[in-house]
């Protein structure tokens, strides 16, 4: 189970990075799309089906990429002949057997297949994660790799320093969405909140040597610029953990993704 888990983090954690790098937030389609062509009908007998009620925010794109199908797959499992506004409270089959938030607690939410009424609501799975801390097991409930983190106390600072850059919208041009922090010692770089290490390369683009650490479904944490990374993908860690080492003098970038936007971390983090 651990490895099938690690598995699903090493794919996710490139998609997570390429964010960071271009800056991009990619939204759902809006309500009122063009009409959209049906691929070849399949046997719905083989598959096993959700029932579906929609809610305000729904579109075709957010519910093929929320349960890991196609518009096209959506529009033919409930014999729609185009993508036409969807209305709150409709009624919508979703194919169980791909859906990877099949166990999100909801009273609109329901199993059962195609000809039978359903008799129980899923409950999510438990996974058993490895810690890198002496003489700790994680427990964490919920589909890696956003998982349930370990409830903290608040955030703390990654290392002592100045602040040489600040967030702002543009740097010379260029969008900064972050802070430059120079380390005037040798030290270690903490993790400023509990999280799960998604993503780690030694030279990506011109962030050199950096770590990506997620601290809940919605918030993920970028550190770049260390001179030493010592933990890998997948490891759990607590706050204040130390990521890796930075040198006397050199930068570290820190750049903190919320809810799809990233946001001022001197506002997220007391005393930075």
């Amino acid at each position: 189970m651990v490895k099938s888990y690690l598995y699903v983090i090493n794919m996710q954690a490139t998609k997570i990075a390429v964010c960071f790098l271009f800056l991009l937030v990619i939204t759902g389609c809006q309500t009122g799309s063009k009409s959209t062509n049906l691929p070849v009908k399949i046997n719905k007998n083989k598959f096993e089906f959700k029932l579906y009620r929609v809610i305000k925010g729904d579109t075709f794109y957010s519910l093929s990429k929320r349960f890991h199908t196609s518009i096209h797959v959506i529009l033919l499992d409930n014999n729609l002949r185009t993508s036409k506004p969807l209305e709150i409270g409709q009624k919508l089959f979703i194919r169980s057997k791909i859906s990877v938030n099949s166990q999100v607690k909801r009273k609109s939410f329901y199993t059962f297949k195609r000809s039978q009424k359903v008799i129980h609501k899923p409950q999510p799975k438990t996974y058993k994660a490895k810690s890198r801390i002496k003489n700790s097991t994680v427990i964490v409930k919920g589909n890696p790799p956003y998982m349930l983190i370990p409830r903290g106390t608040g955030y703390t600072k990654p290392m002592s320093g100045k602040i040489i850059k600040r967030y702002s919208n543009y740097d010379g041009g260029r969008p900064l969405f972050g802070v430059n922090i120079r380390s005037y010692k040798s030290q270690s770089v903490k993790s400023i909140h509990n999280g799960v290490v998604v993503f780690k390369a030694e030279n990506f683009a011109n962030f050199g040597r950096c770590i990506l650490v997620a601290h809940s479904k919605k918030e993920n944490c970028f550190y770049y610029g260390l001179n030493k990374v010592s933990l890998n993908v997948g490891d759990v860690i607590n706050k204040g953990y130390s990521l890796g080492k930075i040198r006397k003098n050199d930068i570290l970038g820190l750049k903190i993704l919320r809810n799809d936007y990233f946001v001022n971390p001197q506002k997220v983090i007391p005393r930075l």
